[in-house]
């Protein structure tokens, strides 16, 4: 049997993060298992190291100077439309909305839904959720909001966690002091500054927080995005200067550095 998994980026995003450990496994099992991905910014592999045993098909995807969300997103589409060989497998499993439009006959995990204001936007999004012939959730809250909306009954499937790179990193002593020298005491996010993140409402609840642990400090880690935040982090700049919060922002933290930042 030939799989096919197909993400829209080579960066650490949740989906492509889930594409690549969901890869892996089934490689472990002895599946013929092919990632296929937009190589943006010039990118020529994941932003980690991926078992050899997966097949990897990166497709070049240059940047555009004063293209918006919307252009970029179709662009993904038809790029990856375009070189992607469905024939070649016998199940091709999409892991986003952009991936899900560009594929056509597909299962497809649905991580969660977004909100689109821009009409092609909106219907590239439906389109994603409807058109799969079979549907993963990642949780009950996301396949219950599908079956609201849309009537659909996707298969619940919880997201798992690579428990022992977790463990090993309470063990790394050196590692989280090094953290801890750095960054102090701190709160912990990961997923950047958004909307869904709930972001603004985490400084909210820090700023109380910080009333009892003055000492604490608010680290927000990751924040690799298709889409464009631009307001809502102005949002986010401004909540922090009237509430006196100075966050710590680390951007994409390596993959090998995680596990000790969150055991810090």
């Amino acid at each position: 049997m030939r799989v096919a998994l197909i993400t829209y980026s080579t960066k650490p995003r949740g989906g492509v993060v889930h594409t690549l450990n969901l890869a892996e496994a089934l490689a472990a099992q002895g599946v013929d298992v092919t990632v296929w991905s937009l190589a943006r910014d010039g990118d020529t592999g994941f932003f980690r190291d991926v078992d050899p045993a997966v097949g990897l098909r990166l497709l070049d995807f240059p940047e555009r100077q004063g293209e918006s969300v919307t252009e970029r997103i179709v662009r993904s589409i038809d790029t990856l439309r375009g070189g992607f060989t469905p024939d070649a497998y016998d199940i091709v499993h999409a892991q986003d909305c952009i991936s899900a439009n560009a594929v056509g006959a597909c299962i497809r995990t649905i991580h969660h839904l977004d909100e689109f204001t821009t009409p092609i936007l909106a219907e590239c999004h439906e389109k994603a959720v409807v058109a799969p012939y079979a549907r993963i959730c990642v949780s009950a809250a996301v396949a219950a909001e599908v079956s609201a909306r849309w009537g659909l009954h996707p298969t619940v499937i919880p997201n798992g966690v690579r428990a022992d790179r977790f463990i090993a990193a309470a063990d790394a002593v050196a590692d989280q002091r090094r953290w801890r020298d750095e960054l102090g005491r701190y709160v912990l996010t990961v997923g950047g500054i958004e909307p869904r993140k709930g972001t603004l409402d985490l400084v909210d609840a820090f700023h109380l927080l910080r009333q009892h642990h003055p000492d604490l400090s608010l680290v927000i880690a990751g924040g690799e995005t298709l889409f464009d935040y631009r307001d809502y982090r102005t949002a986010f700049d401004r909540r922090c200067e009237e509430l006196d919060v100075r966050p710590v922002i680390l951007g994409a933290v390596p993959e090998p550095d995680l596990p000790s930042l969150m055991a810090a």
